[in-house]
């Protein structure tokens, strides 16, 4: 049965924790999994706290979990929270494997787990320092130019969280991709994009829309 645990107790909840965290750390992602079991959203949600929180000398235990875990039929507050407070340990400490991994998930064939793939690089994107920006804008470029129906609101979020960090590069950036895509579906794109930049970049933009 659903049940709802007041912000308090989950606070309260999550400052115990820790102490496991702390004193147990192999323990952590064993108690991660028990929790997991249980299908209620708050419990999952502890589970999601620990697995971002164990302290690991390899990036395996957190990556199989997240393997495990995300599908594209979970709820997606579950994806999000398990792509950001799920993976700040991965981040932080590994960041190429989190790389590589969001890498495989961009490179499959069904546009469900691409856009998982496009979640986690949202994710990265809130924590990453500038200079990473041109990777980012790589690993996007042929998502952007040839823009698949599934994908694109998971692709509005992103140049959403893009433009708050880096307006300009992000402009620039696209503005350089639709002068080499060659379908509709970009333009239309950033269209729906322009109102996330600041107005100058919107009118750069739609003067290269309307000279294609």
């Amino acid at each position: 049965p659903m049940y709802h645990l007041p912000d308090p107790v989950m606070r309260q909840l999550k400052t115990e924790l820790q102490g496991v965290l702390a004193s147990n750390p192999k323990g952590s992602l064993t108690l991660a999994d028990t929790l997991w079991k249980d299908e209620n959203f708050e419990v999952r949600q502890l589970s999601i706290y620990l697995l971002g929180h164990a302290t690991v000398r390899d990036p395996e235990g957190i990556l199989s979990r997240l393997d495990q875990w995300l599908t594209p039929g979970l709820e997606p507050a579950l994806k999000e929270a398990l792509l950001g407070t799920g993976t700040n340990r991965l981040q932080s400490r590994f960041p190429m494997q989190w790389a590589a991994w969001i890498e495989s998930l961009l490179a499959q064939k069904d546009s469900r787990w691409n856009a998982i793939g496009l979640m986690g690089l949202r994710s990265s994107i809130k924590s990453s320092p500038l200079q990473k920006l041109p990777a980012i804008f790589r690993l996007v470029s042929p998502m952007i130019r040839d823009p698949q129906p599934g994908l694109l609101n998971e692709l509005k979020r992103l140049i959403q969280v893009l433009a708050e960090k880096s307006p300009t590069e992000t402009a620039y950036f696209l503005r350089q991709t639709f002068s080499v895509s060659e379908g509709i579906g970009t333009g239309r794109l950033i269209r729906q994009c322009l109102p996330m930049f600041p107005r100058e970049l919107q009118n750069e933009l739609q003067t290269v829309l309307q000279a294609k």
